[in-house]
């Protein structure tokens, strides 16, 4: 099983739009489409490889009204799907 790079980053070639906070991924290879909450949609933002599992829960702990071990935890449950999606570069 793959396993979750430690700067992930999306893949370049999907679609999204961002409604309200929220965001709607179409995936044209998979004709997918993937509805992210707010809290997802913003970490999705953040997936540009530059940053590691550490601090994208820092910055989920920052902006969300959520503790930290929850912030680490919805992180790395986010990627997880994210990888098994197919979603990531």
């Amino acid at each position: 099983m793959n396993k979750v790079p430690e700067r992930p980053r999306v893949r370049n070639d999907l679609l999204i739009e961002i409604l309200d906070d929220e965001a709607v991924i179409v995936d044209s290879q998979s004709g997918r489409v993937h509805q992210l909450n707010r809290m997802a949609s913003r970490i999705w933002q953040w997936l540009d490889g530059s940053k590691d599992h550490h601090r994208l829960a820092e910055l989920v702990f920052d902006e969300f009204d959520v503790g930290l071990d929850v912030a680490r935890n919805d992180v790395d449950l986010f990627l997880n799907e994210l990888l098994k999606q197919g979603l990531l570069e």
